[in-house]
């Protein structure tokens, strides 16, 4: 399961589908947007419990607060895969700035910015697909484990 913050995160997914849309529907894997950070947790904890593998996708805000420390280290603890950003995931791909609202301002720029081939876009869906691959491939070692101790 690929999840997301919000509605960048949802841009991302989506234009990885495009590309990677195959990987997804081979491996069964979908995605979801928790719709504030503050979510991550509980969403991550009951994923876990019920044994689905998560990649997240985040930015780690300000860390010096305690409240994002603690939210960033729950993300990590509890996801299988995680990318994340020091700062804004706007600010890695170079969409920060426009005029218009946040949302539909930086998520036309997603689209531009996918349309002219940006390299930070790319390297980032990339960087998708290795961890799902590699979360993938956590999966199978377990499997295999269980199997020998059983």
């Amino acid at each position: 399961m690929l999840l997301g913050e919000g509605a960048i995160e949802r841009k991302i997914f989506e234009l990885y589908l495009l590309k990677y849309g195959s990987s997804l529907e081979k491996n069964n894997i979908d995605y979801a947007i928790v719709d504030g950070k503050i979510f991550f947790p509980i969403v991550l904890s009951i994923l876990k419990k019920i044994g689905i593998k998560t990649m997240t996708l985040f930015d780690l805000d300000i860390e010096t607060q305690s409240v994002h420390k603690y939210l960033n280290d729950s993300i990590r603890e509890l996801s299988t895969e995680t990318i994340f950003f020091n700062s804004r995931i706007e600010d890695y791909l170079e969409i920060s700035g426009m005029k218009l609202d946040k949302y539909r301002g930086e998520t036309i720029l997603i689209n531009e910015f996918y349309l002219e081939s940006n390299p930070k876009l790319f390297e980032l869906l990339s960087n998708i697909d290795y961890k799902i691959k590699n979360a993938n491939n956590k999966l199978t070692t377990e499997k295999v484990k269980e199997l020998i101790h059983n």
